[in-house]
């Protein structure tokens, strides 16, 4: 009774950093494709959507380490579950992914994974939408290093959450969304 998706996307770049550095980068980044299923429970409420997204390494790769580059020269596997409320004007969702890394093909690095989780409770009141939104984004496995870096390792993860509100308005065609 699943509902059956493919999303992909195709992203270019082109971004510049000024002086002192003077870099200029601009080309493909890796290709992005996903399979989801999504379960709509009835008329009460509920849905639920899972996925599996996956970052092909084929995008502009260039520098000694694959790093000097838009593209990355490593698999990224997402995993993604996605548990919403949606009725009588609510909008209670938790969106939670992981980034799970292959090793660089280049220098055998391989950076830990990424958890992330989005949680919205929004409600709305005629054209109006307001409420509660915060974000959490984590490295969650040690980075592990190779042979080109000489074995040493970056042992540092991090950690963030932030949290605030969102406005939004509906304009009918069109809706308006405000986060901070």
């Amino acid at each position: 009774g699943a509902t059956y998706d493919v999303v992909g996307v195709l992203p270019f770049i082109s971004s510049s950093v000024g002086s002192p550095i003077n870099v200029l980068q601009s080309g493909a980044h890796n290709p992005f494709v996903a399979n989801e299923l999504s379960w709509r429970r009835g008329d009460s409420g509920f849905f639920v959507k899972a996925g599996l997204g996956l970052y092909l390494p084929v995008g502009s790769i260039d520098g000694p380490s694959g790093l000097a580059n838009v593209g990355n020269p490593w698999w990224t596997f997402q995993p993604n579950l996605v548990v919403s409320y949606l009725k009588d004007g609510w909008n209670l969702t938790v969106n939670v992914f992981d980034e799970i890394n292959t090793a660089n093909r280049i220098t055998s690095y391989r950076s830990g994974d990424v958890l992330h989780a989005e949680f919205t409770a929004t409600k709305t009141f005629g054209n109006w939408s307001v409420g509660p939104v915060a974000y959490y984004v984590g490295q969650i496995t040690d980075d592990r290093s190779s042979a080109f870096y000489g074995n040493a390792i970056n042992t540092n993860r991090y950690s963030v959450w932030a949290a605030g509100g969102m406005v939004g308005y509906n304009f009918g065609p069109v809706s308006v969304s405000v986060w901070a």
